[in-house]
């Protein structure tokens, strides 16, 4: 009886140590594996984290780009918006300038309107002074004035006359009836004479008296015998001074009223 339990027993025990060195060689198999998995799974984190860091470079890189590109974008628009500043004050000036030029040319036309109608007025002036006097005198433009002028010859008897002779009371009287027609017109009579010897005349004593006297004696025929306004007569004595030839000339000016011609001109700009 105790052999066949020293045999079960023996049994038992190599059974047990066989089970047991199963186990540890199973166990060893499983620590094996599980050392081989870790490894494994050290290598995949090691590779996970050199990706991460790639990724992070990465990142930190295109962080940097956006930043660039943001600050780049920034220059960039606050060019646009000075170009288009720039721009707009451009256009604004261009307008103004525009519009100035508008006004100007406004302004021009209505000065070469005003010259055009004063040139028209003066043709037609002309065109009645000469037809109204015929053979009295010659009449042009000096110097931008209607001028009549008479020699003296035909108005005096000799040149040392002041006293008008028939014919020049009738040249005269063409004049002024021409004259009464031009009330806004001022008149400038100028006499001039050149005589040499004065030496036997008592009341003469040169030219400038006698120039002076033959021209007021035309103002007093205009105001006395045509009715002109002696507030429109001037004389001008040029005794020898303004004579171009050896025939000596009475000019009488016949001036427009330019304070009308510039007011008309101002009226216009204004509008």
């Amino acid at each position: 009886m105790k052999h066949i339990i020293t045999i079960y027993l023996c049994v038992f025990a190599f059974g047990a140590f066989t089970a047991s060195a199963q186990n540890k060689k199973e166990l060893l198999a499983k620590i094996t594996e599980l050392e081989t998995k870790l490894n494994k799974t050290k290598q995949d984190l090691s590779i996970s984290k050199e990706k991460e860091s790639l990724l992070n470079q990465r990142i930190e890189m295109t962080t940097s780009e956006v930043t660039e590109a943001r600050e780049e974008s920034a220059k960039l628009l606050e060019t646009i918006n000075n170009f288009s500043s720039v721009s707009q004050q451009r256009v604004q000036n261009l307008t103004i300038s525009l519009e100035t030029i508008k006004q100007k040319d406004a302004q021009l036309k209505v000065v070469n309107d005003a010259l055009a109608k004063a040139e028209e007025e003066k043709i037609k002036q002309l065109n009645v002074f000469k037809e109204g006097l015929g053979t009295v005198g010659k009449v042009g433009f000096q110097n931008g004035i209607l001028t009549i002028v008479i020699p003296n010859a035909d108005l005096y008897n000799d040149g040392k006359t002041t006293a008008l002779t028939d014919k020049g009371v009738l040249s005269i009287k063409k004049v002024g009836d021409l004259l009464t027609r031009y009330p806004e017109y001022s008149i400038i009579i100028e006499g001039n004479s050149n005589e040499i010897d004065f030496s036997k005349e008592k009341v003469l004593k040169d030219n400038w008296d006698l120039s002076a006297l033959q021209a007021s004696t035309i103002a007093r025929q205009l105001v006395t015998e045509s009715k002109i306004d002696p507030k429109r007569v001037e004389t001008s004595a040029r005794s020898q001074y303004n004579t171009e030839a050896v025939e000596t000339v009475t000019r009488i000016l016949v001036k427009a009223d330019h304070a009308a011609f510039f007011n008309t001109i101002m009226e216009g700009m204004k509008e």
